[in-house]
């Protein structure tokens, strides 16, 4: 039998009306890795034994399938996985109609007994007490996906994950930017989404090549201590 292998996951607080305002913690995992587009085509078609452009054919040609049949309304079941459409928003009655401003629809996948039994392996490993705060992985997901780089200039989409609280955009102290190394502020980013461990964020600043600083800054719920994390980047 094949040794479980660790994964990680953090205890995050949170505070729910169920709960009448008290405190309580949920598990967040941190994933071993975060493959981009480009290294999970590259790793299937290493899977598969064959050449890379042969795979990516496949690949997207079954997206391209799936959003042609789901466009149609149809849900389809692959064995190993379903794709299907749900509903979402409430309605005001049991023969409302559909009303864009309150309802949507969304794409989901359900996994099959061999997804799911796929977890069995996994050991979850709470690393709160032994980690300290910081950025593992940053990833620009456009103009191009590299990861702990960014383009030196015009939009520039990215995502950090790790170890580091959830920014509160309205706090002028919080946020994601650029430092140099004395630690001076050089480029500001928006915030696109923000929770623990995880936050997107843009860049349109533009910057000189060169080796520099990622800063997020937050504060964990009503804590006033300013938790800084880091990572070095290199702009290109």
């Amino acid at each position: 039998m094949k040794s479980p292998c660790e994964i990680r996951f953090i205890a995050a607080t949170s505070k729910s009306k169920l709960t009448e305002g008290k405190t309580y913690y949920q598990g967040q995992l941190q994933h071993n890795a975060v493959l981009s587009e480009k290294e999970t085509k590259r790793l299937f078609a290493e899977h598969m034994h064959l050449p890379e452009p042969m795979t990516t054919m496949y690949v997207d040609s079954l997206t391209e399938f799936i959003a042609a049949c789901v466009a149609q309304g149809y849900r389809l079941d692959f064995g190993g996985f379903s794709v299907g459409l749900k509903l979402r928003g409430r309605l005001p009655s049991s023969n409302a109609p559909y009303d864009a401003a309150t309802n949507s629809l969304s794409v989901e996948m359900t996994p099959g007994r061999k997804l799911k039994d796929a977890t069995a392996c996994l050991k979850p490993v709470n690393i709160a007490a032994v980690t300290k705060w910081n950025i593992g992985t940053n990833i620009q997901e456009s103009p191009f996906e590299a990861t702990d780089e960014m383009a030196a200039a015009n939009e520039r989409i990215l995502t950090a994950i790790g170890y580091f609280p959830t920014i509160t955009p309205t706090a002028e102290d919080e946020g994601v930017w650029v430092a140099d190394d004395k630690g001076e502020r050089l480029c500001s980013g928006e915030v696109l989404e923000s929770e623990f461990g995880h936050v997107t964020y843009r860049f349109t600043e533009p910057l000189e090549p060169g080796h520099y600083w990622l800063t997020i800054s937050g504060r964990c719920h009503d804590d006033p201590a300013l938790i800084h994390v880091r990572r070095r980047i290199t702009v290109r």
